[in-house]
Order: C-alpha cells, then structure tokens, then sequence
C-alpha cells in the first residue's frame, strides 16, 4: 500500500502497513510561538542588482539625435539608404548613432562605403554648428571616397 497523509498526524507515525514513518513538526514543541526572522540581505542584494542593470541598460540606450536644420526656399531631403552623418549644434559629430571623431569618421565611412559601393554621404547638420566642423566633416567623407554630398534643409517660402 501507498503512504497517506493525515492531516491531523503528530509526531512520527506509521502511516500505511509498511514500515514508513513521517515526521511532522509544528512549532518548537514547548508551547511558544517561534520567532521567524526574514532574512533582508537576498532581497537587498537583487534590489540593488536591478538597480545596476536599470542604470547601466539605460545608459546604452540609443536617444535619437535631434538636429535643427537650416531654412531654405527648397527644401532637401535624403534617402534612407544614403551613408548618413549628423553634426549636432555643439559640434559633436555622429556616424550610424555614434559619436565619433575625424579621425574615426574617415575610417569607420571608408568602411562603409567600399562595402556599399555608394559615393553619396548625406550630413545633416545642426544650423547652429559651426561651418568649420561642418567643412571638416565633408573633408573627412571625401577622404573616405565620398564624391556627392547631401545636405537636408527645411522649406521657408521667402527669405528677406
């Protein structure tokens, strides 16, 4: 025969016709409640693991760029598959999302453009950058092989 449980069981019984005994224990035995403590270090420790992964997950988190372009009476835009590089209005340059400098610019956008066949990089500048970055940039892509360059702009039907 099969073991039982008897809800109503103390102590160590036999509970079937073969030799199985359970143990069951309710309380200390001398009549006082038990005093249960809960353990904080566990919880503290996955609280402060969650922190961490919030924190360092939304660091890398990519915020799109927001680049205020120019006004002209015709407007440009770009293609999506164009090789693009943005300048943002404290001069800061970015390549595929990235931040990147001249140097890495040049490397990263040859790269890119051999792989692509593409000679046709579009910029898109902040229209408070500076023109000396903006000149620097467009340097750096004909390095790299760039031969077209667009620039993309807002319409504004007059200017003064």
């Amino acid at each position: 025969l099969l073991p039982y449980f008897r809800p109503d069981a103390q102590g160590s019984e036999v509970l079937s016709g073969e030799d199985i005994e359970i143990s069951f224990r309710r309380g200390s035995g001398s009549g006082e409640a038990d005093d249960t403590e809960l353990d904080m270090t566990p919880i503290i420790d996955v609280t402060f693991n969650l922190i961490i992964f919030l924190v360092i997950t939304a660091q890398f988190t990519q915020r799109g760029l927001v680049v205020d372009r120019p006004e002209t009476p015709i407007g440009t835009t770009f293609r999506k598959e164009h090789v693009s590089v943005q300048v943002d209005r404290e001069g800061r340059i970015f390549f595929e999302g990235k931040e990147v400098t001249l140097s890495m610019l040049r490397r990263n956008l040859s790269t890119r453009l051999k792989a692509s066949g593409q000679t046709t990089v579009t910029i898109d500048a902040d229209k408070d950058a500076r023109h000396g970055v903006v000149a620097q940039v467009i340097a750096a892509c004909q390095m790299a092989g760039a031969r077209k360059f667009n620039i993309p702009t807002h319409v504004r039907p007059e200017i003064p």
